[in-house]
């Protein structure tokens, strides 16, 4: 961000910059923030009060704020502030919330002034910075989901309206229930053709999990989100108009009923959310989408996910009615089908279970790449996905896999490097050239994902090493061709949270 200083007059001294380095630790969303000396002297309290809850344009203006930070200021706000069903700001943090030192990690009381850290420069004045970080764990499940998405649908309101520009280009009259329903598919149909992808996560600056407006400003950019983010662009939208949804959870093989109390627990009591030893319990939430209910009482579900899944947007009565006649949706993982019910779940279960994945599971971009088999792309005809490798033998370990798997499947396989054979190497032009928008986007993912991924080992194992990421394609054309399983329409992998 731009800088300014005033000179001392009269003497060679040099006031300095007073700078607050604010980072959320859950999200690893950052701002810089411009002090005055008299606010620098305030308790922490005071200064938090005073600097985190201005509107960020007014800080823009007084050369506090770079203007490319203004959003993601106003997105730190409502994490670190309650809001109340308007979406207005409390004026105190919530309760629970831990400031700490961001480079230490110790504990901040916002009773007292903070010590500021001075980095010296020889090209202008020293500047004297804050590095604070927001803890955010032990607020638990506080938010309330009505302000918050009020809040944020009318600060990105013009980008929500480029959407449904694209979505109903007649305009929005929610006069009945036909208005609604028909209103309800067109914007879940225009999030389900956004690419079902990871690569956008990578890019900078990088979002592990995105909310819901951050999802609807990658969809208007061409690019698209896993089915949590989709289902949250979708609430998010719905709930600026006034339309009622319920998070609803699936997964596949769960004709049994929802253990909710088992859920229920996984979030409550798990505080690190170590999930090892509930995975019979894990694949009910494998999957989300929303039920609604529209002014005429009817009850709709819809999910806007695409990737594996279907387009819906039916009456939930045959897929979510207790009993054992509920309809399935047949869902093909690569080449090997399976059915995936639905499951109306607590209203509070439910929310939490997406704040929980948006705000405290460790890594969550990672574990959907790699441990939930997403990749970076589930495409109608392509599924990319990634070889990590930090070694010439952990290299060809991998490769080898990926070989031994599509032939075991009959996919036909895109490999790049010096090892590739023809067939691999046309595989990857071909995706190039039927996807060109995806396949650059992927490959632009790479630098961002090798270091994450650096950072994950670092911060896991203590071992700092490069690794370098492989793209791995499948084209399931062939087997379609040849009368495989799976719904011809969208063949991917299985959709996992």
């Amino acid at each position: 961000m731009p800088l300014h200083w005033e000179r001392v007059t009269g003497r060679r001294a040099v006031e300095p910059l007073f700078v607050l380095d604010l980072r959320d630790r859950s999200t690893g969303k950052r701002v810089a923030l411009r002090l005055t000396r008299a606010e620098a002297l305030l308790p922490l309290g005071e200064v938090v009060r005073r600097l985190l809850r201005a509107m960020p344009e007014r800080l823009v203006a007084q050369g506090r704020l770079a203007p490319t930070q203004a959003d993601t200021l106003f997105r730190l706000q409502d994490l670190i502030f309650p809001v109340n069903d308007r979406g207005a700001l409390a004026r105190r943090p919530y309760r629970g919330l831990v400031w700490r030192h961001g480079r230490d990690g110790f504990t901040l009381n916002p009773a007292y002034p903070a010590r500021f850290e001075r980095v010296r420069r020889a090209d202008g004045p020293d500047v004297l910075v804050l590095p604070l970080e927001a803890d955010r764990h032990d607020v638990r499940y506080e938010r309330n989901w009505r302000g918050f998405h009020a809040r944020r649908f009318a600060r990105f309101r013009p980008t929500i309206d480029r959407l449904l520009a694209e979505a109903v280009p007649g305009g929005v009259a929610l006069d009945g229930a036909v208005a609604e329903r028909r209103f309800l598919e067109a914007v879940a149909r225009r999030i389900w053709r956004a690419d079902f992808e990871n690569y956008s996560r990578f890019f900078p600056p990088a979002i592990p999990l995105k909310t819901g407006d951050e999802t609807v400003e990658h969809i208007v950019q061409g690019r698209g989100g896993v089915c949590t983010e989709k289902v949250l662009a979708l609430k998010l939208i719905t709930d600026g108009f006034g339309l009622e949804s319920r998070v609803v959870f699936a997964g596949p093989r769960t004709r049994e009923p929802l253990p909710v109390a088992q859920l229920r627990r996984m979030l409550d009591e798990l505080g690190e959310y170590d999930f090892t030893y509930a995975r019979r319990y894990m694949r009910y939430w494998d999957h989300v989408a929303l039920e609604y209910r529209l002014s005429d009482g009817s009850a709709w579900l819809v999910d806007p996910s695409n990737g594996n899944i279907p387009f819906l947007c039916a009456p939930a009565g045959p897929y979510l009615d207790a009993g054992g006649a509920r309809r399935a949706v047949p869902v093909c993982m690569l080449a090997v089908t399976e059915p995936v019910c639905y499951h109306r779940a607590p209203e509070r279960l439910g929310l939490d279970f997406l704040f929980a994945w948006e705000t405290w599971i460790a890594d969550v971009d990672l574990l959907q790449v790699f441990d939930n088999e997403l990749g970076l792309l589930v495409g109608p005809e392509f599924y990319v996905a990634v070889a990590m490798w930090g070694s010439a033998t952990k290299r060809a370990v991998a490769r080898e896999r990926w070989r031994a798997y599509a032939r075991a499947h009959g996919l036909a396989l895109g490999l790049e490097g010096e090892d590739a054979t023809p067939t691999e190497a046309t595989v990857l032009a071909e995706f190039a050239a039927r996807c060109p928008l995806q396949a650059a986007a992927c490959r632009a993912a790479l630098p961002g994902l090798e270091r994450r991924y650096r950072a994950h080992v670092l911060a896991r194992s203590g071992v700092d090493k490069s690794f370098c990421a492989d793209l791995v394609v499948l084209d399931r054309r062939p087997l379609l061709a040849s009368g495989g399983t799976g719904p011809p329409a969208r063949p991917a992998t299985t959709v996992r949270v």
